[in-house]
């Protein structure tokens, strides 16, 4: 059970009071179109893709209008809410830690959502990720690239303010394969490490 003061809830806490603002500055999804794309490449058509730390569900939005079988799962009641305004389809919410799902999906897509985990989480949560897909099924990962792990102390209001873990490409890909993937390519530009990988 996590402590009341646990930086994860609390970064859902804050995500919950600036879900609409959030929304409104992220919107364009313009800059992830090719990571998305790169990602669909791996799965079979209309598979089920599980959008994890969906937020208000722009991505799922895209998967299922690329002929996915989309599903937002967040820990956000607010993001939840607004997801199923503004993006209708299915929405779960749940925290990635401990997913309701066993072996159903073809595909995970986890977009800038494992950074807000304290670092000693990551591997039972990447053993989350393993249960719920299929055999061979696609992970795909976005984290900050860097070390250590803190609060964001750039942001300019308390609410906006998060909890960041960051990864070196090579640290996420030793994570991810000791949870029992197989990496298919790890890369950073500087400033995101991104990971695709398969379920052995």
């Amino acid at each position: 059970m996590d402590a009341p003061d646990c930086p994860t809830l609390e970064t859902v806490r804050r995500y919950d009071a600036t879900a609409e603002r959030y929304l409104e500055g992220t919107i364009d999804r313009e800059l992830i179109r090719v990571n998305l794309e790169r990602f669909t490449d791996c799965l079979p058509p209309g598979g089920l893709v599980l959008d994890i730390g969906c937020g208000p569900g722009f991505d799922a939005a895209l998967l299922r209008s690329a002929g996915f079988r989309a599903v937002g799962v967040d820990l956000s009641s607010a993001m939840i809410t607004l997801g199923r305004e503004r993006f209708p389809g299915r929405f779960v919410r749940a925290d990635m830690r401990q997913l309701p799902f066993c072996q159903v999906a073809d595909g995970l897509w986890v977009n800038a959502s494992l950074l807000h985990l304290l670092r000693k989480d990551v591997p039972g949560t990447l053993a989350q990720f393993w249960t719920a897909l299929k055999h061979g099924g696609i992970l795909f990962l976005t984290v900050k690239d860097g070390t250590g792990e803190g609060w964001d102390n750039r942001a300019s209001r308390r609410d906006t303010t998060r909890w960041f873990t960051y990864w070196e490409a090579s640290a996420l890909e030793n994570v991810v394969v000791e949870a029992g993937f197989e990496t298919v390519s790890v890369w950073s530009n500087g400033q995101w490490v991104k990971c695709i990988a398969k379920k052995r």
